[in-house]
């Protein structure tokens, strides 16, 4: 591997008990351009590779990476982040794979500009839960929600950490 590849999270498979990686790796088309791109890999406990890994062929834009991976319905739901270009704004993005961790679809969220994806979850009923950052001045924190395969946040709040709540100190008012 002449590129590098960062493993971003994992989740342990029901019944196997393999590991279902996701993270980022470098894709070099030509020595010039340099892209980050999605993957996914199963490995087994005892360390070995099972099956082919996937690596996305950047179906929004030209870079793509999955920092997060959680269960959902009878596959798993990984979240991240694409952008057109290099220096490009990121833009959140969710893509849901099957039991083997293969691709099945994407859904870019463009309503949410600057904005990646760190952590996600999904109910029984489909509704899913992402957690992310948006890289504006200063760091925002961002949580959101959408129902199913829908693009579209159902729920959405920012919220910036002011200088008392950066040193650990909350108001703790009594009942």
């Amino acid at each position: 591997n002449k590129r590098s590849e960062w493993v971003r999270a994992l989740v342990i498979q029901q019944g196997t008990g393999n590991a279902l990686a996701v993270g980022e790796r470098e894709f070099a088309p030509d020595p010039n351009n340099i892209f980050n791109r999605a993957f996914t890999v199963e490995i087994h406990p005892l360390g070995e590779v099972v099956g082919t890994p996937w690596t996305s062929w950047a179906p929004a834009s030209v870079n793509d990476a999955a920092r997060s991976i959680a269960a959902c319905g009878k596959g798993f739901l990984a979240g991240g982040w694409t952008r057109g270009k290099l220096n490009a704004k990121p833009e959140p993005m969710m893509f849901w794979l099957d039991a083997q961790g293969t691709f099945i679809e994407h859904r870019q969220l463009s309503q949410l500009s600057a904005t990646q994806i760190h952590g996600i979850a999904c109910d029984r009923e489909g509704k899913i839960v992402n957690a992310g950052t948006r890289a504006s001045s200063p760091l925002d924190v961002q949580i959101f929600t959408v129902t199913g395969k829908s693009d579209t946040p159902v729920w959405y709040d920012t919220g910036v950490a002011d200088d008392e709540r950066d040193q650990g100190q909350h108001d703790q008012t009594e009942n």
